[in-house]
């Protein structure tokens, strides 16, 4: 997601198409690096060690600063409206933006400008995933919410996902109400259990099982 942040702003003044693509090994060309070499380091140089690391260590921290932020925004009725959730989605991708740029989000406002969301729909993708996450219901957050979040950041750049069942469920929802992450196909592992498994088998490419 940082690496999609930061294509974002490099572009938001261009109409450059964003590669979703963080690290290729194919690109290395050095000689006398065999693939997994390659691979090596090119993972090295992004600092994708160093940032998972971090993630890791912060599960926690982050998820518990996500929960105290509920009070914030509380729902009038017994269920958020779609504006009411678009309005969530503002406030918390501009918020986003200027922590994560404080220096862009700056110059927008010294220029008297608005910060155009649509620029951002990294951004705007993990808000949701956010919302739906935690906001609606009371479903018991788990530490493996904050790698759903990061991961999400991708999905406006992506034609397929494979995941676990709850963020498919997510991923179904923004797309019926809200026009966002329509061109979006969802897998979740258990589709993959039943309908790749099944069809490997079926035509003689699984062989053997350990």
């Amino acid at each position: 997601h940082h690496s999609i942040f930061e294509k974002e702003i490099n572009n938001y003044f261009k109409n450059n198409e964003i590669n979703p693509i963080v690290i290729a090994p194919f690109a290395i060309h050095e000689p006398g690096l065999n693939a997994r070499q390659k691979l090596t380091k090119v993972i090295e140089d992004s600092g994708f060690t160093e940032r998972t690391e971090y993630w890791i260590g912060s599960r926690q921290e982050i998820l518990n600063g996500i929960l105290d932020l509920k009070k914030n925004f509380p729902r009038t009725k017994a269920l958020y409206s779609v504006a009411e959730i678009e309005n969530f989605n503002f406030l918390a991708s501009t918020q986003q933006i200027s922590l994560r740029d404080n220096k862009f989000a700056n110059s927008l406002l010294i220029d008297g400008k608005k910060i155009d969301l649509d620029r951002f729909l990294s951004i705007k993708s993990t808000s949701y995933v956010v919302f739906y996450k935690f906001y609606p219901t009371n479903r018991k957050p788990v530490l493996s919410d904050v790698f759903d979040i990061i991961i999400s950041s991708l999905f406006p750049y992506v034609d397929f996902v494979l995941t676990e069942g709850n963020l498919c469920e997510i991923i179904k929802t923004i797309q019926n109400r809200h026009n966002f992450l329509k061109h979006l196909v969802g897998y979740s592992l258990k589709d993959i259990n039943k309908q790749m498994v099944p069809n490997v088998i079926r035509h003689g490419l699984l062989r053997c099982l350990p």
